[in-house]
């Protein structure tokens, strides 16, 4: 049973979730005793009537539905208020689905805490079993995952603030995508995603899809952007150990209100250049802004700024795809620069 929640995260599956039963269905039904026969008392089931909500195996199962997959209904919003299911299919399949209660994924220990609340037939053995089944099922799918689809749930500040407890346990260290788009999220969630992000939470992650909240998804774009410059210049430091920081950007001036280039995005930076236009080396480094050219601008207020002066180094306008080798790096150089390397 260890694999029983691949069943519910599968990218090609549709998991139905009967949330209710029909009106006539009966609340219970005797359930014979069970055990060793020849048990003086022998054991028996207690009869569950819990709602589906309150079940303890429903509840693992709708937690495991919750994962991405490719789609969740849950049959419970099937009926019309007259009883009657919608006769247009496509208006039965968005009651379904967009009511499916898709909820943030759980870590063990709250999940743990939320079972004490459910019910079971047989809780003796039914309760470690479950306990033991999420626990590895949540190791094995978000340690190696690294796609992420939660878009259109309508989720908002709360739903983030607990998306952002998953990632504050370091589960998601393999994630590189995040999709999170047509939900309800406002400022204050995307200032918690962003803030996981500047805390190295995402190593691995490139890409947030945002779009369709009303939140400044700037916040998490501009921490993306930062983490992705720190991890070139690592990367080429590695390559290089020559390597040395960039003069340019130490020296601003303003330009006319349609700078032609390719805009930055640092709140630090444009905060900064509200009061002043130089910065010393120490300065401009804490801002954190890496392959600084003079044809990029920033915003800072209503007013646009572009690097003054200052020395680019060749290293900084290279294309996005790194060398693989030396080799590799030195083509990527003037030819005056290879033929010195190269002693030729």
């Amino acid at each position: 049973m260890s694999g029983l929640f691949k069943l519910f995260t599968h990218d090609h599956t549709t998991v139905f979730r009967l949330t209710r039963l029909p009106e006539d269905f009966p609340d219970a039904y005797d359930l014979p005793d069970f055990g060793d026969p020849r048990d003086e008392k022998p054991q028996s089931r207690v009869n569950n009537i819990a709602q589906y909500a309150d079940r303890g195996w429903t509840f693992c199962e709708s937690q495991w539905a919750s994962w991405p997959c490719k789609e969740t209904l849950d049959l419970g919003n099937l009926l019309d208020s007259d009883g009657d299911p919608p006769s247009d299919r496509q208006k039965l399949l968005r009651r379904c689905s967009s009511a499916a209660g898709r909820m943030v994924p759980l870590p063990p220990s709250e999940f743990n805490a939320t079972l004490e609340l459910k019910s079971f037939h047989n809780a003796t053995d039914d309760k470690p079993l479950v306990i033991e089944l999420y626990q590895a099922a949540y190791t094995a799918y978000f340690g190696a995952t690294r796609k992420l689809d939660f878009s259109g749930l309508g989720w908002g500040d709360e739903e983030m603030a607990k998306l952002c407890m998953l990632v504050n346990s370091g589960v998601l260290a393999q994630l590189e995508f995040l999709h999170l788009s047509g939900n309800q999220v406002r400022d204050a969630g995307m200032e918690m995603l962003g803030q996981t992000v500047r805390d190295g939470k995402l190593p691995k992650c490139i890409k947030i899809v945002l779009d369709g909240n009303p939140g400044n998804d700037a916040i998490v774009v501009e921490a993306l952007q930062v983490q992705a410059q720190e991890a070139r210049m690592e990367r080429l430091k590695t390559l290089w150990p020559g390597l040395k920081t960039a003069t340019i950007g130490l020296k601003w001036k303003e330009t006319g209100p349609s700078p032609v280039g390719i805009e930055i995005v640092n709140a630090a930076l444009s905060k900064a250049l509200q009061t002043k236009g130089e910065f010393t080396q120490a300065e401009f480094d804490a801002f954190k802004v890496v392959g600084l050219t003079k044809t990029h601008f920033i915003k800072s207020g209503d007013k646009f700024f572009q690097p003054a002066d200052g020395i680019t180094p060749h290293w900084q306008v290279m294309p996005a795809r790194m060398p693989r080798s030396e080799e590799d790096f030195l083509f990527q150089q003037p030819i005056q620069q290879r033929r010195k390397k190269l002693n030729v």
